[in-house]
């Protein structure tokens, strides 16, 4: 069963999508998702669809917010910041609890890693299961990412700026746009400042990393950096390639079915030794 609605954000209202089993219209195992960033959210929504009705199937609620400024909930992008959207995610979760949740997972994806890391470090939350998919390591990674599908669009239209002055003209202007989006100095900022450090241990139970590979390709060692950071930190970490495509990043709509069966198996792994 899906629903649509708004919840009420510290900023604006919320547009969330959440699918849960037909007869349990309060279930109390959820599946709270982190989205991705800009666009890479909108390439992402049908697996993140197909996600949630698998996880229905098996009586686990799933539930996707628009975070502030995306979406279809409230706001203008420009107006976003970091630091809001971590609001907005522990809003949406404690709204997950009011409703009864006995236990409230996390997926996130992507850029939506990094976020749910700064998440977490800022509230007290308890997550007993965290799932990646595909996490972004480094947010000035990512903002250079982004920095250079700007420059790719300028060379379309015949400019050969730098990202050097594209940096300089953000100060100057106080936002940037890329890729449609109008994206604010400080957000840009406060996402390259990111990076995927362990969380604390005492408050994440299992966490599972879901690499997506080509056919016989190695999982990148600064992947496997990161995870052993996590394990060192205390953190029961589990590291599985998935072979498909980067759904996220493709032109058109894929489905990356195996990565999903792989994660509702594993999810109901860890549930049932939990009990």
């Amino acid at each position: 069963m899906l629903r649509a609605r708004f919840l009420e954000g510290p900023r604006g209202r919320l547009f969330c999508v959440g699918m849960q089993p037909p007869e349990q219209p309060g279930p109390q195992h959820w599946m709270l998702v982190v989205p991705p960033l800009l666009e890479e959210l909108n390439q992402s929504r049908r697996t993140l669809h197909l996600l949630g009705r698998a996880l229905a199937a098996r009586g686990i609620g799933c539930l996707l917010p628009d975070l502030y400024g995306t979406g279809d909930s409230e706001g203008a992008i420009g107006d976003a910041s970091w630091d809001t959207w971590i609001a907005d995610l522990n809003g949406v979760h404690a709204w997950l609890l009011r409703q009864g949740a006995m236990r409230v997972d996390l997926l996130a994806l992507r850029g939506g890693a990094l976020l749910t890391r700064d998440w977490l470090a800022a509230m007290p939350i308890r997550v007993p299961h965290l799932i990646l998919w595909q996490p972004s390591i480094s947010g000035a990674h990512l903002v250079q990412q982004l920095l250079r599908l700007r420059l790719a669009a300028g060379l379309l239209h015949g400019s050969r700026t730098t990202a050097a002055a594209l940096r300089e003209r953000m100060a100057l202007d106080g936002w940037i746009e890329i890729a449609g989006y109008r994206l604010s100095a400080t957000l840009i900022a406060a996402c390259e400042g990111t990076s995927l450090e362990p969380p604390d241990a005492a408050r994440v139970g299992t966490v599972d990393w879901f690499q997506l590979v080509a056919t016989d390709q190695a999982i990148p060692p600064a992947v496997h950096r990161c995870a052993d950071s996590w394990s060192a930190a205390g953190l029961q970490i589990g590291l599985h390639p998935i072979v498909g495509d980067t759904f996220w990043a493709t032109p058109e709509i894929v489905e990356s079915n195996r990565l999903i069966a792989s994660t509702v198996s594993r999810l109901e792994q860890v549930r049932d030794a939990l009990g």
